[in-house]
């Protein structure tokens, strides 16, 4: 039997079907061409919203929801009716847009770990 020639070169495949959604846009910003018809956030939330459609886990749209309350205190608005990306958008225009949502989500997914690390210690008495 002959060896399959593509076998010799693997390809990096990027699955991120079992990754979290963090993980998940993490690996877009690595790589948003593989992932975003235009490099702007209305197709980064279009691609979140076909993520969060598509694995129908409360867990994704509890943290959605908990983005767009910090989005909202981080930038000082007085609510997040309107969603993160508008907030984000308005506040850092279309250029700076992706770079913004980037660093929020840098900074939600610190305060995230640190909540998480000080429930853990209330809940084991340190």
């Amino acid at each position: 039997m002959e060896k399959d020639p593509r076998d010799t070169y693997p390809i990096n495949v990027i699955n991120l079907r079992d990754k979290p959604l963090l993980e998940a846009l993490f690996e877009v910003e690595k790589r948003p061409w593989l992932w975003l018809q235009n490099h702007d956030l209305p197709c980064l939330m279009s691609f979140v919203n076909g993520w969060v459609v598509g694995r129908n886990d409360a867990k994704d749209d509890k943290l959605l929801t908990a983005f767009d309350l910090f989005v909202a205190k981080e930038l000082d608005e007085g609510s997040s009716t309107v969603g993160w990306c508008n907030m984000i958008l308005k506040h850092f225009g279309e250029q700076d847009a992706i770079a913004a949502f980037f660093r929020l989500l840098r900074q939600f997914q610190i305060m995230q770990v640190t909540q998480a690390r000080l429930q853990v210690g209330a809940l084991n008495g340190t």
